[in-house]
């Protein structure tokens, strides 16, 4: 006898339907600083339509985005939705250094809300990071694919030049990101600026349509977390790195500092994970629980709600940091 279904909904966000047997174990607990996913029961009718489909099929359905920018707004001060300028899409940048896994996150998020499992990946992932050429070119993905709703960019790997970050940050923040831009910084040597703008005259031009950012995503190579905070003052470089570069303020809005991802956490035990997440925790001084994600290589319930989770915050906090019309600045300030 087939078991009976239940729907799990993260509304304004997504919603899916699983078996409720595999669900059980999913809540967030609250001393996570989560939400609580509550099952809710099918209708008859909605059961016994999904019931009717393939065992098969109803095991693996797909995550259904229903976010519209602007949905998390927050009426204050007497201000309306449409005292803000709402984009149509909203935009957050993926930011790391070389080998903290953007591409490679880029696929997971992509993996959790596509209808075919089987779909190839879409980020080309570099293997060896520490000969690989990584992401020269600004790479948009929306989420889901054909979708309208939600874009991340995959942009190059951040510099151990304090200087080069802040420049590419400010470009970025400032002025806004075009998908198939070529990123290249003072510091790169006359062989790579020559080998990349040959591959940019074979590749298509760059996107007209610049996309203003809405909020950023810090990816951070957990392995390497670990390996710094056990090393001496030598090997500590890179959550120093981290630690700089995050705080730069072109990442943050208003008070809201980017979300942070952990990844590689499946070279690491349960407890090496925990430590790393409570020392990004203390050193950027952001609640561990909240406000930074452990995103493993790994394709289970838990990692798919965590991306979920992932994205509710960073979408409710671009929207409550959209920015206000001109015209209701001028009727402020004149």
């Amino acid at each position: 006898m087939k078991s009976r279904l239940s729907r799990i909904v993260l509304h304004p966000l997504y919603s899916v339907c699983k078996e409720s047997r595999n669900w059980i174990d999913i809540h967030r607990a609250t001393d996570m600083g989560g939400d609580t996913l509550t099952p809710l029961s099918f209708t008859p009718e909605e059961e016994s339509s999904v019931l009717d489909q393939d065992d098969s099929s109803s095991l693996n359905l797909p995550y259904h985005p229903s976010y519209t920018p602007g949905e998390w707004i927050e009426k204050a001060g007497g201000m309306k939705l449409s005292d803000y300028n709402v984009p149509k899409t909203a935009t957050l940048l993926l930011v790391g250094f070389k080998g903290s896994g953007k591409s490679s996150l880029v696929n997971r998020i992509s993996k959790v809300f596509e209808d075919d499992k089987f779909a190839p990946e879409r980020a080309q992932v570099s293997y060896n990071s520490s000969g690989g050429e990584g992401t020269y070119f600004l790479q948009e993905y929306m989420i889901p694919r054909g979708s309208s709703s939600i874009c991340i960019y995959d942009t190059r790997s951040l510099s151990d030049d304090p200087s080069d970050n802040i420049a590419m940050l400010k470009r970025w923040i400032t002025k806004g990101v075009r998908h198939g831009e070529l990123i290249i910084r003072p510091s790169d040597n006359s062989s790579l600026r020559t080998r990349m703008k040959c591959k940019m005259l074979r590749s298509c031009s760059q996107s007209k349509e610049a996309r203003m950012v809405n909020f950023v995503i810090f990816v951070v190579n957990g392995l390497a977390v670990l390996k710094s905070m056990d090393s001496d003052d030598d090997g500590s470089k890179y959550i120093q790195m981290i630690a700089t570069t995050f705080n730069c303020p072109y990442l943050s809005f208003k008070d809201d500092k980017p979300v942070v991802i952990i990844t590689h956490g499946d070279l690491l035990s349960l407890s090496e994970r925990a430590r790393v997440r409570v020392q990004l925790g203390e050193l950027l001084g952001i609640p561990p629980a909240k406000q930074i994600f452990d995103i493993p290589e790994s394709c289970d319930p838990v990692t798919e709600l965590t991306i979920v989770d992932m994205l509710r915050y960073s979408l409710e906090h671009a929207d409550k940091n959209l920015p206000h019309k001109n015209w209701l600045a001028e009727k402020v300030w004149f």
